[in-house]
């Protein structure tokens, strides 16, 4: 039985070691040149990140979403519920040498390539910026509603089909790219406007993230992970 003390120890290690946030794709470290935003946050699935500065004064936020393929990359709002379908999608793909960026309603699956539509969320200023293995995609959107929690779905893929985003893998991740964003959800930072246009100082690094999802996805086991611990140590 001397043993065991050992061997709880190592559990009680492990256990704790699984709490710890993972590096990858971590929003605070993304830098962004001549933008900054007051709140980020890393995404659960396909090491994406999304970046906001919310203006509370016309309900609008700048917003930058970006992940690493060298094909197209999308993401979205959905007012009408949760999942791909409804989902009001900004796209921005490697077309040539340069990196072109549309809206795309999306009402049914996508399996061809992904065509340009009229959305229904309010958008300006969207371009899409391929720069070190990684697409990004800067707009300024209004909330639907005046909200300020929304339905979001991001996807990704490096296909391009007939000069357009083909078709994205279906399993793993890619399946699982659908979450909650609330725009109030990180404090805004010292010196964030409210005039509804981003700002645009140096290039510089997002704020510490807000990693809402990762946040309550740890407190959600925490306490009984907790109290495993104590009885091992008991043990």
């Amino acid at each position: 039985m001397e043993t065991l003390p050992t061997v709880s120890s190592l559990v009680l290690c492990l256990l704790l070691s699984s709490l710890l946030p993972s590096s990858s794709a971590a929003c605070n470290d993304e830098i962004f040149s001549g933008r900054s935003f007051q709140s980020c946050e890393s995404l659960s699935s396909l090491d994406a990140t999304i970046h906001w500065t919310y203006f509370p004064s016309n309900g609008s936020a700048a917003v930058a979403f970006r992940v690493e393929t060298a094909g197209w990359a999308a993401w979205g709002i959905n007012p009408t519920g949760r999942g791909m379908i409804g989902t009001q999608a900004l796209v921005a793909y490697q077309n040539g040498s340069s990196t072109a960026a549309f809206g795309a309603s999306l009402t049914t699956k996508l399996m061809g390539s992904l065509r340009p539509s009229t959305i229904s969320v309010n958008t300006t200023g969207l371009t899409g910026e391929y720069r070190n293995g990684k697409i990004t995609i800067f707009a300024t959107i209004v909330l639907p509603n005046n909200t300020t929690e929304v339905n979001h779905t991001w996807q990704k893929s490096d296909v391009i089909a007939g000069g357009y985003p083909g078709p994205h893998p279906i399993g793993g991740e890619h399946a699982s790219s659908v979450g909650t964003l609330n725009f109030l959800s990180s404090a805004p930072s010292p010196g964030g406007g409210d005039s509804g246009t981003p700002a645009t100082p140096s290039p510089t690094r997002s704020p510490p993230a807000s990693n809402d999802g990762a946040a309550r996805r740890a407190a959600g086991g925490l306490g009984s992970l907790l109290l495993l611990a104590v009885a091992l140590a008991l043990w």
